[in-house]
């Protein structure tokens, strides 16, 4: 019976993982990679300019247009 459950469960995941969009969900993840070392870059920085310019560089990649997981 634990078997045929786990079968189960790994289909269901397999067809989960069929149906996303690998570009979409890449995209995703190394703008937030980016988005982490910018912020820490901006933290450990005593300058304002580098600050300011890594908080535009943030928000320029939180733009409306990229695509949304489904």
């Amino acid at each position: 019976m634990p078997t045929i459950f786990l079968k189960m469960l790994l289909e269901a995941l397999k067809a989960m993982v069929g149906k996303m969009m690998f570009s979409v969900v890449s995209e995703r993840f190394l703008s937030r990679m980016v988005c982490l070392g910018l912020r820490k870059i901006a933290n450990k920085s005593t300058n304002d300019f580098s600050r300011e310019a890594a908080e535009a560089m943030i928000e320029g990649l939180k733009r409306p247009d990229l695509p949304k997981i489904k």
